[in-house]
């Protein structure tokens, strides 16, 4: 799975959910990356950040950039790489209502839930594809986020083999690289 192809898995899972209805525009699906540094994280929306000075549609979902790595504690010859993801579904919380924080919490774990439960179905059908690993299913309350959003992150893992990545290719290196 390439960055591309995750991208537009989960645009498209926005454009056919029925409470999010992702369009060009009336935009409902954001990318982000979440990058590690030495003074702590960093978290790059600027997509999301733009369609708030022009329009957004609510709820919205918050695709984060998946992270990943490599092993093959398993088989030697059996490279399996280990992705971690994340969404975040956002909708605009009443300021004056006390309830309407833990309303739209539940609202956006109800359409979190039916993103993941989706994406479990995909990899059960299509297995070579990949696995999502239900126990690294992970959630949590964002917000407030921009003009009082709140909402529910979830993090997964999906795993798949990627042998072909490490297969030497000499065409790739000038002559002069030492010979292997």
């Amino acid at each position: 799975m390439t960055y591309s192809n995750y991208t537009e898995f989960f645009r498209k899972l926005a454009k056919y959910h029925k409470q999010l209805r992702h369009t060009p525009e009336k935009p409902s699906f954001f990318r982000a990356v979440v990058t590690e540094d030495p003074l702590g994280s960093n978290y790059h929306v600027d997509e999301m950040l733009k369609a708030f000075r022009s329009t957004i549609k609510l709820p919205c979902m918050v695709m984060e950039l998946f992270t990943f790595q490599d092993d093959n504690k398993q088989m030697a010859d059996n490279i399996r790489r280990t992705r971690v993801g994340g969404i975040i579904i956002l909708d605009k919380v009443d300021k004056h209502s006390h309830d309407s924080l833990e309303q739209t919490l539940d609202k956006c774990d109800g359409i979190a839930q039916e993103i993941m439960a989706y994406v479990m179905a995909y990899y059960r059908k299509y297995e070579q594809k990949g696995r999502l690993e239900l126990n690294s299913v992970q959630g949590e309350p964002v917000g407030p986020v921009g003009d009082n959003l709140y909402g529910i992150r979830r993090n997964f893992e999906i795993t798949n083999p990627v042998n072909l990545p490490y297969l030497f290719d000499s065409e790739k290196f000038d002559d002069e690289l030492l010979p292997l």
